[in-house]
């Protein structure tokens, strides 16, 4: 469970009663609750900014209608690697999982000071549970993740966290949100709306209300208290729907050969703010649209 999107788990307790919400878990990354949102599984998921790219470059009809999750991206390093920064990176082995947005802000990282993310570093690609295995058994140099994998390096393997991912790649720290087919929300407009509603009030819970964040983190993922408090630290909720830095993903993932479809100039058309703007009264541009 990554650490950043568990305000999501808070939503219930904000819904009217006429709605039902079932959480269903795919996979460790966001490639698994696209794959299953592709196949009509669900109508609904949250995750990750590149995933929107992803989608729309794929012909997947789908919207984002609030931002959710933020922070909690770093890269750890082995504490005697002699690692203090980016390019310190050349020539070692660097676990990931190849292609999430934590990858991704390493490519547009590397690539801001001139280096190959491809050819410059050895890419271990690997889960995030196995980035952890490999970490502990030293068999990479750095970790590229996010949280609670991150702070379990740090915490149980001795790992020492080099730097967030967002300092360097220039995006910010809203990191993903919540999508919903684009025909449901035409079709269900009342009840997403009470949805984005719950979000936005479950969102500012977590923030007032952090040991019980920190003790359902603790429940959900099994980690001990001083893995989830560094975690927690790491993350915070975020509404924002940051039409530039999506872009920014965009352009990476399309130069990157990630995706083979440049969808730069659609993706306006695929984040809607006015959910947003009324459950929040601010406006589109107050809340990431940039045109």
């Amino acid at each position: 469970m990554a650490i950043h999107f568990n305000a999501v788990f808070f939503v219930p307790r904000f819904l009217p009663p006429w709605i039902k919400w079932d959480f269903r878990k795919f996979a460790e990354t966001g490639f698994g609750r696209l794959s299953a949102f592709m196949r009509g599984a669900i109508d609904a998921f949250g995750t990750s900014w590149n995933y929107l790219p992803q989608a729309v470059s794929e012909g997947v009809p789908l919207v984002a209608v609030t931002g959710i999750a933020g922070g909690g991206s770093k890269i750890v390093v082995q504490k005697d690697s002699g690692i203090n920064s980016l390019r310190d990176l050349k020539g070692k082995k660097i676990a990931l999982s190849e292609f999430i947005s934590q990858d991704i802000m390493l490519i547009a990282s590397m690539k801001k000071l001139g280096m190959d993310p491809f050819n410059d570093v050895t890419r271990v690609n690997v889960s995030p549970s196995g980035g952890v295995t490999a970490f502990q058994k030293k068999e990479v140099d750095a970790f590229a993740t996010f949280e609670p994998y991150a702070s379990i390096a740090e915490i149980t393997a001795g790992g020492r966290a080099l730097f967030d991912l967002y300092e360097h790649s220039g995006w910010g720290k809203a990191l993903g949100g919540f999508y919903v087919r684009q025909a449901f929300a035409e079709a269900n407009r009342d009840l997403v709306q009470a949805v984005v509603e719950a979000i936005v009030k479950a969102s500012d819970y977590i923030q007032k209300n952090r040991d019980e964040r920190v003790a359902l983190a603790m429940k959900m993922t099994g980690q001990s208290k001083e893995v989830i408090e560094r975690a927690v630290a790491n993350t915070y909720p975020t509404l924002e729907m940051p039409l530039e830095t999506i872009r920014g993903i965009a352009r990476t993932m399309f130069e990157a050969g990630v995706i083979k479809k440049d969808v730069v100039p659609l993706l306006a058309s695929h984040v809607d703010y006015s959910y947003l703007e009324k459950a929040t009264g601010k406006k589109k541009e107050e809340l990431g649209y940039s045109a």
